[in-house]
């Protein structure tokens, strides 16, 4: 985290923090009413006309009276021009939403790639300020090769890095909090058996990610050693070649070669393992809330329908 909030002074958030927001909060409400739209278009395929209640609802700030009013309008719309027209009607609604949901998403997602660029622009410019002012003794010490992985694979480390955490941390905190504010008006007790039961899946995904941070950590200094045996010898070529020291150097790079397949390899099964394990977690975590939901609905102890 602290490493997160050094890299955050390079980031120019004051220009942008304020339009991502904006951008952000207004695709997560209209996606929030695509959810709520589908199951009105449910009512229009499944719900008898006369099972309906066209009465209109008094006027007031909140989100159920907005859905109610919608319920109320489909209803005498329903009424008025039948069910297939009014299946077009929400349909047409359905795909607006969708469109100016995704249509924000990609606004907010423009700020971030901006934020991200000009972030590594200076992330880079302010290493490599750095690595100039260094003094001689330091490039004694150390290989050309470590100074160049520096510059270039664990900048790229870090540029694929902010991206997935400037979401994580601006956009996925805005979509949560919209739905966990829908989620407890809807009912508070099923939102609260799934905060509890969440953490689980959130516990092995957390061990998985630190194991795949160690081998990103193994793969990053596997191939600084690689650059830095490269810088050696193509640097020195003419020594290796006049002391006949072409199969040690094969050797040795054969040796440093190995050592990156075998983190690289690791690294690679232990991301491919990520998604599996979160869709096994994800559906036992949906199946065990339909399960609790399902018993509170069909024992009549909640104040939602199926």
């Amino acid at each position: 985290m602290k490493t997160f909030q050094r890299i955050l002074k390079y980031a120019p958030l004051q220009r942008f923090i304020l339009p991502f927001f904006s951008f952000a909060f207004i695709a997560s409400i209209f996606n929030i009413l695509t959810f709520t739209l589908i199951q009105t278009l449910l009512d229009v395929l499944f719900v008898n006309n006369k099972t309906e209640s066209i009465v209109k609802p008094n006027q007031n700030f909140s989100l159920e009276y907005l859905i109610n009013y919608f319920n109320y309008f489909k209803a005498n719309f329903k009424t008025e021009y039948g069910s297939v027209k009014t299946l077009w009607l929400v349909c047409g609604i359905i795909i607006g939403c969708v469109l100016i949901s995704n249509l924000f998403r990609y606004l907010s997602a423009r700020i971030i790639e901006t934020v991200k660029g000009y972030t590594v622009l200076s992330l880079r410019k302010t290493v490599f300020n750095k690595a100039l002012d260094l003094n001689l003794a330091y490039f004694s010490d150390k290989r050309k090769g470590d100074i160049i992985s520096r510059l270039t694979t664990d900048i790229q480390e870090v540029e694929n890095s902010i991206g997935k955490a400037f979401s994580a941390i601006f956009k996925d905190v805005i979509l949560m909090i919209i739905y966990f504010a829908v989620l407890f008006w809807r009912s508070w007790e099923l939102t609260i058996f799934s905060l509890l039961i969440i953490p689980i899946s959130g516990f092995v995904i957390g061990s998985l990610t630190k194991k795949l941070k160690e081998s990103a950590t193994d793969v990053q200094q596997n191939q600084s050693n690689l650059l830095s045996l490269f810088d050696e010898v193509f640097g020195g070529i003419r020594v290796i070649k006049g002391f006949g020291a072409e199969k040690y150097i094969s050797e040795k790079f054969n040796n440093e070669n190995s050592g990156y397949y075998k983190s690289w390899i690791k690294m690679v099964f232990r991301q491919e393992a990520a998604p599996p394990v979160s869709e096994i977690l994800g559906i036992t975590l949906v199946a065990t809330i339909l399960l609790y939901g399902g018993t509170m609905v069909l024992s009549g102890h909640s104040s939602m329908t199926a």
